[in-house]
């Protein structure tokens, strides 16, 4: 009796008729522009009920489902990772911050490009010889040559602490390009207390700062930033360089950081009237887990000069701890026999020094 009622009631649902269907909207297509990989810009319209998002992309309102919420009025940079007949998948573009460079990698490249001075070599010694003429004493030529590389400005920075902790006179460091741009000081140098070292105003302007400034001075740009903003304050960002490395020594602090880069000392400069001397000094290497003071010396030199009676001379030294190692290089082969003939006389100097003269090389090179 209930199969009975049960089919009855089927044929009369089934002999009814069908209602009308209204009008579907054909959903409009994507362009072709937007494939997979496609990058775009779309301003969210909306969130659908179905977690998707209406957006207006090039005047053209278009579905969209992201893998992370967004705002009606956001407008997103996105690129297509998928494209369907209902809806374009899209995730946000990831953009890379674009690099800045550090207030010190600003002043490198600064000296770089040579914006702040020239980026020729440093003249040391103001241009003087060393020596007021030619001569053979070791005794007097080696003080020369080592007052000269200390007073270069190169070493400014360690001779700046040294004179801090009272271990360098404040007349040796004034002697250096940097220390004569600083007002010299009327206090006399700073001597160890018990309470610690005395700062003189010099140290106040220079102990802080890798090269010599005056910090809080700001230079006046009202009228220039008026007439043109834009190079207002390019101008201020020069000048606040120029602040930290004042023009007068650029070419230096390149040399200072060519040196740091290289491990390597160069010097050029005159030796006595009419000689020019080239001068190279290796850094020595340091054990990580000694002291400098533990660290064995293994100093590497060179030098080269040109001579009226020998020509072009090139001397290059290996000094350790066992003794010297000697090579030298000559453009004339007259000037190697002479070299080979004082040999002995070289070696004796260096034994009454307590330097033994471990080997020598001396060769004739035309090109050096």
């Amino acid at each position: 009796m209930a199969d009975i009622d049960i089919s009855s009631r089927l044929r009369a649902i089934l002999q009814q008729p069908l209602p009308e269907v209204q009008g579907v909207t054909p959903v409009r297509p994507a362009p072709s522009a937007l494939s997979a990989g496609s990058q775009f810009t779309a301003q969210i319209l909306g969130r659908l009920p179905d977690g998707n998002f209406r957006a207006s992309v090039a005047g053209q309102t278009m579905t969209f489902s992201l893998p992370q919420g967004a705002s009606p009025g956001e407008t997103l940079k996105l690129v297509v990772v998928q494209q369907t007949p209902q809806a374009i998948i899209a995730r946000p573009l990831e953009t890379t911050p674009q690099p800045r460079l550090s207030n010190t990698g600003q002043i490198i490249s600064q000296l770089a490009s040579g914006q702040l001075g020239k980026t020729e070599a440093a003249p040391l010694n103001a241009n003087r010889p060393i020596l007021p003429g030619p001569s053979t004493n070791a005794a007097q030529i080696a003080p020369a040559l080592a007052r000269a590389l200390s007073e270069s400005g190169v070493f400014y920075e360690a001779h700046q602490a040294q004179w801090i902790s009272g271990r360098l006179p404040l007349e040796q460091l004034l002697r250096e390009p940097q220390a004569k741009l600083s007002p010299q000081p009327d206090s006399p140098a700073p001597k160890n207390t018990a309470e610690g070292a005395q700062t003189p105003p010099l140290a106040k302007e220079t102990a802080q700062m890798s090269l010599t400034a005056k910090p809080g001075t700001k230079p006046d740009l009202s009228q220039a930033q008026a007439n043109n903003p834009q190079q207002g304050t390019q101008d201020t960002k020069q000048d606040s360089l120029t602040q930290l490395v004042p023009r007068p020594i650029a070419p230096l602090v390149m040399q200072q950081l060519d040196s740091l880069i290289s491990q390597q000392l160069g010097w050029q400069g005159i030796l006595w009237p009419g000689q020019t001397l080239h001068w190279t000094i290796d850094v020595p290497e340091r054990e990580a887990s000694g002291t400098e003071a533990e660290a064995p010396e293994d100093w590497k030199t060179t030098l080269k000069v040109s001579m009226p009676q020998l020509g072009d001379v090139q001397a290059s030294l290996h000094l350790n701890a066992a003794g010297l190692t000697l090579r030298i290089d000559a453009s004339r082969a007259e000037t190697v026999e002479r070299l080979e003939n004082g040999i002995d006389a070289l070696a004796n100097t260096l034994d009454g020094l307590g330097i033994p003269l471990n080997g020598h090389m001396i060769a004739c090179h035309e090109d050096l």
